[in-house]
């Protein structure tokens, strides 16, 4: 059989300790190891064949894959921050030779709005020009805000600039991300790997 050792991701120790459940020293217990922990687990587990890391949700991601290294599971990657970072997700496309959206990483609003202009949206919304305004780390398309004028462009990166990234329970957006609108069909295309191997759905 297989002996399946739960882990708390910084993400959820930081929900519980929000919340206070009656058994918050139990799952305590099971969070992340820290820095001067790590050798205390990789001693215990010493032995075992550590096979992979399951990440139960998306803001485990990042402490899955931290996890994965320190360990070295037989089953990791290792870390790659463009698996969650939606303009990092972009560029790697983009190096592998295929078209992409034009894309900035906006620190102020004046930059994101410059850049919307520059990419044809006006300010009364007559054109037919769209971009699209998003966090760089999220969970499918909350915070994403489809914007055909400069002050939709100005509500969403508000809304988004300073807010807490998803998946950490301190670190705060500082940029935000304009894309220019692509339009035309949409396909989905999920795809397991291992050892090489390569299953597209």
């Amino acid at each position: 059989g297989i002996t399946v050792i739960p882990v708390l991701s910084d993400y959820m120790k930081g929900y519980f300790m929000l919340r206070r459940p009656d058994d918050l020293e139990r799952l305590l217990s099971m969070c992340m190891p820290s820095e001067s922990e790590k050798d205390g687990w990789c001693e215990a587990l010493k032995g075992h064949d550590l096979v992979a890391i399951v990440c139960e949700s998306d803001s485990g991601l990042a402490d899955a894959e931290r996890l994965g290294v320190l360990l070295n599971t037989t089953y990791q990657n290792g870390v790659d921050e463009a698996r969650r970072n939606k303009y990092l997700m972009v560029e790697r496309v983009k190096e592998a030779g295929l078209a992409v959206v034009k894309q900035r990483l906006c620190k102020t609003l004046e930059e994101a709005c410059d850049f919307a202009k520059e990419l044809g949206v006006d300010s009364g919304g007559d054109s037919d020009v769209c971009v699209v305004v998003k966090p760089i780390r999220g969970v499918g398309s909350e915070d994403v805000t489809l914007c055909n004028d400069i002050n939709s462009v100005k509500s969403a990166f508000q809304q988004i600039h300073g807010a807490t990234v998803f998946g950490s329970p301190r670190e705060k957006h500082e940029v935000v991300l304009v894309q220019e609108f692509a339009i035309g069909q949409e396909f989905a295309i999920d795809v397991v790997s291992k050892n090489g191997e390569h299953k597209v759905a």
